[in-house]
């Protein structure tokens, strides 16, 4: 039994961070493109035979696959009556991209677990995080000094870490997952090793130098700040303190946005002002799938594009379309209009909600799930969030956290 539960730790600690890096390993090998689709199909097909079957399940998450269900018909519906697009197989591929994230979660909520069978996974994770924050402070000195092909340009005078990805964004995004990760280590022995380790991770972020890598890592550390007065387990942020961190995040971030919000050339604002007109246009239910914002609608460029002149914009023409799947919110405005645009947001808040009370009691988890879904959402203001195949191993990350204190209440209610 003790072999086949590490066997299964295994599979899921390679699968994380196979997720982790998966934008990294594109480069290896095309397989890798397609394994957050066949998770997502294999996600749905575990979730019809559990339902069938009679297992329980919470009513939020109920009413959060009755919501993305409801998303998927709108954008069918959108497809259907304007005819913008309507190839049917690319049309499944982008339900499948819309949903994945979500159906991530779902997949590790409905396992058999054992309890001691979680706690070590959860471990394991975060000492594979460590090795690898000592391995990414090592790389990061050496590219300094040394052209190893790990920079992605520079800033303020400073070359900007990019390690195995294709560009520094990119990999800023990996410790939207490492640094939840170590958090909720936390939990289980608090040592000042494991600390330090969550400075040298917060140092290297920093130089990757994203004005939302600066904000986020100020963030944790006045978060962490916050909440370090407190000895008991229980956690809830009082508003109080929110506003003012939230605030210098702006701050911090305030030239960025200007910059790609407050412009008629950058993708990202242009992509926001025409998916408030594809909105409007085909109110009230979008355009459909594969026709603004989505990977399929880069692929197969869309002819919204062709209307709304991207072609004569660099980095969003059919040649150069570097930009076009950039941005999460344009494409849901775009595709499901308002009405999915309300859904999508209500998604959004169950889940944080759910996910964040099955936390509470936990002060190092629910800490790992604030900043998780916390950054996550707050990037999803410009980029692509919760379609997107990095974010996956956070989403099943968090699910393990839930899974975890839900065996906790279960213990306690006997």
């Amino acid at each position: 039994m003790n072999k086949a539960i590490n066997l299964q730790n295994f599979i899921w600690a390679i699968l994380i961070y196979v997720f982790a890096f998966q934008r990294a390993l594109l480069a290896v090998s095309i397989v890798f493109s397609y394994i957050d689709e066949l998770l997502a199909i294999y996600a749905v097909f575990s979730l019809l035979i559990r339902m069938v079957s009679g297992q329980k399940i919470h009513k939020d998450e109920l009413i959060i696959l009755a919501l993305l269900l409801l998303l998927i018909v709108i954008g069918v519906i959108g497809n259907v009556s304007f005819g913008i697009f309507t190839n049917t197989y690319s049309i499944i591929i982008d339900i499948i991209s819309t949903t994945k994230v979500w159906l991530s979660y779902f997949l590790v909520i409905i396992q058999n677990w054992k309890k001691d069978a979680l706690d070590n996974l959860i471990q394991d994770i975060a000492c594979i995080a460590r090795v690898l924050v000592w391995i990414l402070f090592g790389c990061l000195l050496i590219s300094q000094v040394v052209d190893i092909n790990m920079s992605g340009g520079v800033r303020y005078g400073i070359k900007a870490f990019k390690f195995l990805f294709d560009n520094a964004g990119n990999c800023s995004k990996l410790f939207y997952f490492l640094v939840p990760v170590l958090t909720a280590d936390l939990y289980y022995k608090k040592t000042t090793y494991k600390k330090m380790v969550i400075g040298v991770a917060l140092f290297v972020w920093l130089f990757t130098l994203r004005s939302r890598a600066i904000a986020f890592i100020a963030i944790y550390i006045l978060v962490m700040f916050f909440t370090g007065i407190k000895k008991n387990q229980t956690i809830k942020l009082k508003f109080i303190y929110v506003v003012p961190i939230l605030l210098v995040a702006v701050l911090l971030t305030w030239d960025q946005i200007v910059f790609y919000f407050d412009s008629d050339t950058q993708a990202r604002a242009v992509l926001f002002k025409y998916g408030l007109i594809t909105l409007k246009d085909f109110f009230p239910i979008g355009a459909g799938f594969g026709t603004y914002g989505s990977d399929i609608a880069k692929t197969n460029y869309s002819k919204l594009y062709h209307k709304y002149g991207f072609n004569r914009i660099y980095g969003m023409s059919e040649n150069t379309a570097y930009y076009l799947n950039d941005n999460y919110w344009p494409m849901i405005m775009g595709q499901f209009g308002l009405l999915g645009l309300i859904v999508t947001v209500t998604v959004l808040f169950l889940f944080m909600k759910r996910v964040l009370k099955d936390l509470n009691t936990n002060k190092y988890f629910y800490l790992a799930g604030l900043f998780a879904l916390g950054w996550l959402m707050l990037s999803s203001v410009a980029s692509k969030s919760y379609s997107e195949f990095s974010t996956i191993c956070v989403f099943l990350f968090v699910g393990l956290l839930v899974k975890k204190m839900r065996f906790e209440e279960q213990e306690k209610s006997i």
